[in-house]
C-alpha cells in the first residue's frame, strides 16, 4: 500500500527517496523496532532513489529480505542503486508503453462513441493489473531476496561486483541529469582568407564527452564530504556559481 506513495514526495534532490523510505517504514519498524537503529536505517532509505513506480516493489522486496538476513547498510545501498536503473527501463516499457496505452485506448474508443462506461472499463483493467503486479513483485522478490542475501554475505566477489555496477549506474545518471555546457569560442587567424572558430565545447566533446557534468558532480561530492557543508548550502553555492558563470558567458 505504502509503495504507491513513491511519487508523492518526488523532488530533484532525492527523487523517489522519501517515498521509498515511507514504503519501507512498516518493515523497518518490525526489523529495527525504534530508537537510534531505526533512525539510522531511515536515513539509509532517504538516499536518492528513482525507478518506475510499479517495479519499485521488486527493489522493496529484495531490500526487506536482505535486511532481514542481516545485510549491512553499504550492501543495501549497492543493491538499490544496481537494480533501480535496469528495472526502470523494463517498467517504463511494460507499464508506460504497453499496458497503459492499451487499456486506456480501449476505454477511449468506447468513450468516443458516447459510452460513459469507457473510462470505467479502462480503470477496471488498469487497477487490478497494477495492484496485482505490485503485490506479486513484492512477494516474489522477497522470497528470492533471502537467497540473494545469503549469497552476498558469503561471497565477497558479488559484493564487489555490486559496487562496480552501482558506480556505473551513478555515472549514467550523472551523464543523463547533470547539464553543463560552455559557449566559449576562440577565433583563430588562418593563413588564407577568413578565420577559424575554435569551440571549447566541441573540443571537450571530442576528447571526453560529458566532462563538464562529471566535474560539476565531483565538485558537489567534494563539498558534501567536507565538514560543515550541508546539502542546502552546497545547492545554494552551486546556484550562485551557475548564475555568475552564465552571466560571464562561461557556461551556457
Amino acid at each position: 500500500m505504502y509503495s504507491w506513495l513513491n511519487q508523492a514526495a518526488w523532488n530533484y534532490e532525492r527523487m523517489q527517496g522519501q517515498g521509498y523510505c515511507i514504503s519501507m517504514l512498516p518493515g523497518l519498524k518490525k526489523l529495527h523496532w525504534a530508537g537510534e537503529d531505526l533512525a539510522r536505517w531511515l536515513k539509509v532509505h532517504m538516499d536518492f532513489f528513482n525507478t518506475e513506480t510499479h517495479v519499485s516493489n521488486i527493489v522493496l522486496g529484495v531490500d526487506l529480505a536482505l535486511e532481514e538476513e542481516g545485510a549491512d547498510e553499504e550492501t543495501i545501498r549497492r543493491v538499490k542503486t544496481s537494480l533501480m536503473g535496469p528495472l526502470s527501463g523494463i517498467g517504463d516499457a511494460i507499464f508506460g508503453l504497453i499496458l497503459m496505452p492499451a487499456f486506456f485506448a480501449i476505454g477511449a474508443s468506447l468513450a468516443v462513441h458516447g459510452d460513459w462506461l469507457g473510462p470505467a472499463i479502462a480503470l477496471l483493467l488498469w487497477v487490478p493489473v497494477t495492484w496485482g503486479a505490485k503485490y506479486s513483485f513484492t512477494v516474489i522478490s522477497y522470497h528470492y531476496g533471502r537467497r540473494i542475501g545469503r549469497l552476498i554475505e558469503e561471497s565477497g566477489r558479488i559484493r564487489d561486483s555490486l559496487a562496480v555496477f552501482a558506480l556505473a549506474i551513478l555515472g549514467g545518471l550523472t551523464a543523463m541529469y547533470v547539464k553543463a555546457r560552455t559557449p566559449l569560442q576562440v577565433i583563430l587567424p588562418a593563413q588564407s582568407e577568413g578565420a577559424v572558430v575554435f569551440s571549447l565545447q566541441n573540443a571537450l566533446d571530442a576528447v571526453a564527452p560529458k566532462l563538464l557534468p562529471l566535474l560539476v558532480t565531483a565538485l558537489v561530492f567534494y563539498a558534501l564530504r567536507r565538514k560543515g557543508w550541508s546539502l542546502g548550502r552546497t545547492v545554494f553555492v552551486l546556484f550562485v556559481i551557475g548564475i555568475v558563470l552564465a552571466y560571464l558567458g562561461v557556461l551556457a
